[in-house]
């Protein structure tokens, strides 16, 4: 019981630090990691106090900078503020902030001031994959500016304690080696931009091919592959579905002889522009695909045998409608068949068989109407 207790506490005390928002909870782990970088800085100088190498007083205030700026930084990531900025885990104004800190630790810790550039390399470390190249050059050149004013300055007016000779060898070391190393990570940078719009191309080219794979390239009706596994889904799940389904195959009358008559290419139009009309008119629960040539099969669910002939009958007049056809089509007198079957819970080929008897039958009939599969239909022997 305690160690749930102790388990349910830690959580708690996890999501009170890090929040609760996952978009934003990287960027408060970074922070987090830099409070944690600062405290150990602030250790180190408080030491340098102890063995005598810092002047108390300048110890202290540089304490209290790097403690008042990683907590309002903290402050304004957890607080959510930030996510209104392109970057809001604030990683270039951070890494600004860790340089000027270093800067004014370079005269506190007298002798070892040299190891703040060893720091100041690590800086693009914590933020390069948030930095763009352009940001981990500007902040190489930032550090290199800043180390070299205060250099300058102190071997100006302390000459004494701050030999001009040694501050000239620590600036050659700082304009070599920190550009080296923002060169280096702007690389690595580049190198992770380049990979992650690869990325995206490839997921775009991926969803580009999921809607190849399962659309009609003519029409861009759902295909014969795609709109098959969803009547084989309806069917294997008839039994057992709360509301009703109804299906109809669709057979544009006359087709062949468009096509013989005026060619494929006005045939081709005939075929979009009944793909059109139909979703157009359809509700969007309802799934149309191209069943093959002329043939179009289409999924209603939730949808009762009254509304489904209503449905059928407002495509059959829209599609007759010459007003609404395009201009090569105006003298063409558009008409199409259906067969339609309540329910699937005979099964995928006992529906497909019953569906398309009252096709058959429509044609039979006299074409240009929908026939409703029933008992009649499934008994009248197919020519």
């Amino acid at each position: 019981m305690s160690r749930a207790w102790a388990i349910a506490v830690g959580e708690e005390m996890h999501g009170l630090v890090l929040g609760r928002d996952a978009s934003m909870r990287m960027a408060v782990e970074r922070t987090v990691m830099a409070m944690l970088v600062y405290l150990i800085s602030i250790l180190a100088v408080r030491l340098t106090v102890y063995f005598g190498f810092s002047d108390l007083q300048l110890a202290f205030w540089l304490t209290i900078y790097m403690l008042a700026g990683p907590v309002v930084f903290y402050l304004l990531v957890r607080s959510g503020w930030s996510r209104r900025l392109r970057d809001p885990a604030l990683t270039m104004p951070q890494n600004l902030f860790a340089v000027t800190a270093l800067v004014f630790a370079y005269p506190t810790v007298g002798p070892v001031r040299a190891l703040t550039f060893l720091l100041v390399a690590l800086l693009p470390l914590f933020g390069f994959l948030a930095m763009s190249p352009r940001q981990t050059r500007l902040l190489a050149w930032f550090s290199v500016i800043g180390f070299g004013a205060m250099m300058a300055s102190l071997a100006y007016f302390y000459p004494e304690q701050f030999d001009p000779r040694a501050e000239a060898l620590h600036f050659v070391f700082a304009v070599i080696c920190l550009p080296c190393m923002a060169f280096l990570l702007s690389e690595v940078s580049r190198m992770r931009l380049k990979v992650r719009a690869q990325r995206t191309e490839l997921e775009v080219a991926k969803a580009r091919l999921e809607v190849i794979a399962a659309h009609d390239l003519l029409t861009g009706l759902f295909n014969r592959r795609y709109i098959g596994e969803r009547l084989s889904a309806a069917c294997q799940g008839g039994t057992a579905q709360p509301r009703p389904l109804c299906i109809s195959l669709i057979d544009l009358d006359h087709f062949k002889r468009i096509n013989d008559q005026f060619g494929h290419a006005l045939g081709d139009q005939v075929l979009c522009h009944f793909a059109a009309v139909a979703q157009s008119l359809l509700p969007r629960i309802c799934e149309l695909g191209r069943w093959g040539g002329e043939e179009f099969l289409l999924l209603m669910p939730g949808i009762s045998v009254d509304e489904a002939m209503a449905f059928i009958d407002n495509i059959r007049s829209s599609l007759g409608d010459r007003r609404r056809a395009p201009e090569a089509l105006v003298e063409l007198h558009l008409t199409f068949s259906a067969g339609l079957v309540e329910g699937s819970s005979q099964g995928l080929d006992a529906t497909l068989e019953s569906v398309d008897r009252a096709l058959y039958q429509a044609k039979a009939d006299g074409r240009n109407r929908t026939v409703l599969a029933t008992s009649k239909t499934l008994n009248n022997p197919r020519l």
